[in-house]
């Protein structure tokens, strides 16, 4: 039987950097570093690491050797490997929100660093900046990786929910050891065992009013429905082409 290539389709603020500590070192103890490649992140486990551009380049023959793939980026990357088993993991729209105004509080490097430290939360995500308001949507539907697009609510929709019709696992970030093990399992690799992963809670870093709350939820239309989507499958372990 043909081997798979797992490709994370990493969606911002949704624990890819330890989604990645987890399984990287899971398929190197069955595969080589050169199986293993990273987009746009590394050098880490000696593994291949580049653009996505670069791997395009790559020969067919190394790319049908590849393992497991993971980074930021867009859907078409499952044209690129002969027999694709794509993940994503799916957070609340709120925890995300907050989460990504956080992470640009703290990383001076980030292009919104200025913007969360002269704003409120509410005010960060209302103005949109980094990407706060339905972040999940845009990198689904791959309007993040065209700067000159200009799509709707509803056509965001329908990109992201074919987007989800084409990836096979959709795990949800509140039950991201469960989902990491079931992984492990799907992927024939030695399961993590008993994982405490110590995941914050935004909202807790700082008091969140109901009415903010629900003025965060109000700039997450587009997530809020693929977050249904992806509980729904979840909990129901319903497959794509159910939904």
């Amino acid at each position: 039987m043909e081997e798979k290539c797992f490709i994370h389709i990493h969606l911002p603020r949704t624990a890819g950097t330890t989604i990645r500590n987890l399984l990287v070192p899971k398929f190197l103890e069955q595969c080589f570093p050169d199986q293993v490649y990273l987009i746009d992140i590394g050098p880490e486990y000696g593994c291949l690491h580049g653009s996505f551009e670069q791997f395009k380049t790559l020969p067919l023959s190394t790319r049908e050797q590849i393992r497991f793939v993971a980074g930021h980026v867009d859907m078409s990357i499952l044209e690129y490997v002969p027999n694709p088993y794509a993940f994503t993991i799916m957070r609340d729209p709120v925890e995300r929100a907050l989460s990504d105004y956080w992470y640009c509080y703290h990383a001076s490097e980030n292009p919104a660093y200025l913007n969360a430290r002269t704003l409120s939360p509410i005010a960060f995500i209302e103005g949109g900046w980094s990407q706060t308001r339905n972040g999940q949507a845009r990198y689904l539907s791959g309007v993040v990786f065209d700067p000159d697009a200009v799509v709707s609510d509803d056509e965001m929709i329908e990109r992201s929910k074919k987007a989800l019709l084409r990836i096979d696992y959709v795990g949800l970030y509140e039950h991201l050891a469960e989902a990491c093990n079931e992984l492990c399992a799907i992927a024939n690799l030695s399961p993590l065992g008993t994982i405490d992963l110590h995941l914050n809670s935004a909202t807790r870093k700082l008091a969140v009013t109901a009415p903010e709350l629900a003025a965060i939820r109000a700039c997450n239309p587009v997530d809020q429905i693929l977050y249904d989507i992806a509980r729904h499958r979840w909990y129901e372990k319903a497959p794509p082409s159910s939904l």
